[in-house]
């Protein structure tokens, strides 16, 4: 669970099915046929989303690269000096490492995989013409074929992809020996010190406080509540209050569309199964553009879906989402602040120092006098990649904690500038090697 302000958390759907089926009884014989039926909804939208694949297989892995391209340009386009050069390297660090990912899961000798690759090492070693970026992310988007920046060398083995944080990296033979992976150390809740094993634990301890204290209170769904203290925790204390405002205001919100709407969804049920699908819609078009805006269009099917089964209480369904957002928002960020993150800024120089590390051994891959081996270009990169996305991670989930020494601001900020550097670097020599 990323700590981005406007990226829905991945526990709440878990939360939510294993809150509901708690608080609502159910017979034993019943389990089967509720579990069928939810496979086959599953298997329903999984053949709907990968329909598309059917006429344009490569569809998401062009997009990635497109928009890595488009970030390239904005980074090509912003001055050095200027105070918007930061986010925009870091925005082209991010874009080209989720293109790398996903181009890395195309098959080893599909012809896409190399062209694809080419594009990527281009936008990365940053001599190509901005307008030029621009241009081939536009045929990215569409069904024009792709450009061959070089052309096919007989015999020769197909670009790979240099893999990023999350991708296991090179895959063909080396020249010299044997492959060289690159492993990647995945955040594990198992880890000493790991942030993600205190985040979790404010979740478990904010959602049970969350239901308890709704039963207490009488409201007639505990789970809502539930769910409420598990959507807000975030990976720091000031995103989780960001979050926790935009429920509230969203719920709210969309409390009042509810009753606005409430006469046209009693019309009937051709009216009910109509609004239905229209908020599912328009929740999946805005949850990941503003989450209090997908809120919004969340609490109308939290309250409609309901009355498929039989017409219930308004005053009761505004009550209880009511109560329950409130409840579980307060006691989430009460937990989150209680259980503080101590160890924070000591995982950030960590990271900081893996980082040096992985910058060292690429600054003496590329000054060797001989041409580096492929493998070990990407292995390298691999490695940098992976550590400064964990220092990043790092830095911004202390910069969001409260009760903590001072981050080396300065240090950081110069090891992902060095960094940046040297991927380009890497970048370069991995295109140059392409070529012969």
């Amino acid at each position: 669970m990323r700590g981005h302000p406007h990226r829905p958390p991945g526990n709440v759907v878990f939360t939510f099915v294993a809150a509901s089926c708690a608080f609502f009884p159910q017979h034993f014989a019943d389990i089967p046929g509720h579990l069928a039926l939810t496979l086959a909804a599953g298997l329903l939208a999984w053949m709907v989303c990968m329909a598309p694949g059917l006429v344009r297989s490569q569809e998401p892995q062009r997009l990635a690269v497109a928009r890595a391209l488009n970030a390239a340009v904005q980074l090509a386009r912003t001055p050095n000096d200027g105070p918007a050069h930061a986010p925009a390297s870091r925005a082209a660090a991010l874009a080209a490492a989720q293109a790398w990912r996903t181009v890395s899961l195309i098959r080893a000798h599909h012809p896409e995989r190399r062209a694809l690759a080419l594009l990527l090492a281009r936008a990365e070693a940053g001599s190509a013409d901005p307008r030029e970026l621009a241009r081939w992310a536009r045929l990215l988007r569409g069904t024009a074929p792709l450009p061959d920046l070089l052309p096919p060398r007989p015999g020769a083995d197909q670009v790979a992809g240099a893999s990023t944080a999350s991708s296991a990296a090179w895959s063909r033979p080396r020249r010299g020996g044997p492959l060289k992976r690159c492993h990647v150390r995945w955040p594990s809740v198992l880890r000493p010190g790991s942030h993600l094993l205190l985040l979790n634990a404010r979740v478990a301890v904010g959602c049970t406080l969350a239901g308890w204290a709704s039963t207490a209170l009488g409201v007639g769904r505990p789970y809502w509540a539930v769910v409420a203290a598990a959507s807000i925790f975030q990976s720091n204390l000031a995103l989780t209050w960001r979050r926790a405002l935009d429920r509230v205001f969203g719920n709210f919100v969309g409390l009042a569309l509810f009753a606005a709407l409430l006469p046209i969804t009693r019309t009937g049920s051709l009216a009910l199964v109509l609004a239905v699908l229209f908020f599912q819609v328009a929740t999946e078009a805005t949850i990941s553009r503003g989450y209090w805006l997908g809120q919004v269009c969340i609490v109308q099917m939290s309250l409609l879906m309901p009355q498929f089964a039989y017409a219930q209480s308004a005053s009761e369904l505004l009550t209880d989402r009511a109560l329950d957002t409130l409840t579980g928002c307060a006691l989430g960020l009460l937990v989150a602040i209680a259980i503080a993150d101590r160890r924070a800024v000591d995982r950030a120089e960590s990271a900081q120092a893996a980082v040096n590390a992985s910058h060292a051994a690429a600054a003496r891959l590329i000054s060797k006098p001989s041409t580096p081996d492929l493998a070990d270009l990407v292995h390298a990169r691999c490695r940098l990649t992976s550590a400064l996305a964990e220092l990043r991670e790092a830095a911004e989930v202390t910069s969001g904690e409260w009760w903590q020494r001072a981050l080396p601001h300065e240090r950081i900020a110069a090891a992902e500038h060095e960094s940046r550097q040297m991927l380009t670097l890497l970048a370069v020599s991995l295109s140059v090697d392409q070529r012969r």
